[in-house]
């Protein structure tokens, strides 16, 4: 994703992070969407803080254990769902599902598996407040103190609350919304090829071919 820079494969990886140590910890509690930023943005600082400025901390040894966690309280089809649009309808169940798979890997392929390690520095994260109407919420924050960085990072969540709480379906980076982004470069292609072309290309890019998502599903 070109328009993707690295704060904002940091920031959405400190998301997925954040998802799995709040509602982990968390999902028998009613916790408003500030503060599920909130409390889990702080543990994850927390965790980061350990190695001093400039060190690296291995992110990579915790991956599985990640992947696994993410999947459980991610909202991942929400998600598949809107990166999709008005091309969601048109496609038959068991191509949604395939589509929700593959989305799914490619997001953690580009924000969890990428990142083998985090150089460690002193960031800040600044909680500006939380809009909530009906069972979606936006809480704006701000991260200051990133390296390379003169200015704050302003960083937008957009959340719907589920059965088993508040859960984060977009991120939304300077301007930059995850979801936006994707269902631009996806809206690009379905208007010039099929919807069974833009899976083949998915598949090619994870190097999975059809059998292997036949047998996933």
């Amino acid at each position: 994703m070109k328009r993707l820079t690295l704060n904002f494969g940091i920031v959405v990886l400190f998301v997925l992070v954040i998802i799995v140590v709040n509602c982990h910890a968390k999902a028998d509690v009613e916790v408003a969407p500030i503060d599920v930023i909130r409390n889990g943005t702080e543990q994850v600082l927390a965790i980061l803080r350990q190695c001093k400025p400039g060190e690296h901390l291995k992110i990579s040894a915790h991956r599985e254990e990640l992947r696994k966690i993410v999947s459980q309280y991610f909202d991942f089809d929400e998600m598949a769902v809107r990166v999709l649009g008005i091309y969601w309808k048109r496609q038959k169940p068991e191509d949604r599902e395939e589509f929700k798979r593959l989305f799914k890997e490619l997001l953690f392929r580009a924000y969890v598996d990428k990142y083998d390690d985090y150089e460690c520095g002193s960031e800040e994260v600044l909680y500006e407040g939380q809009i909530i109407r009906g069972p979606y919420a936006l809480v704006k924050t701000k991260i200051h103190g990133l390296r390379d960085r003169d200015t704050d990072v302003v960083v937008e969540y957009r959340l719907k609350k589920k059965k088993d709480g508040w859960k984060v379906y977009d991120v939304i980076v300077e301007g930059i919304s995850l979801i936006q982004n994707y269902r631009s470069q996806f809206k690009s292609l379905l208007v010039k090829e099929s919807f069974q072309s833009l899976l083949e290309r998915m598949r090619k890019k994870l190097n999975i071919d059809k059998q292997q998502q036949q047998l996933a599903g």
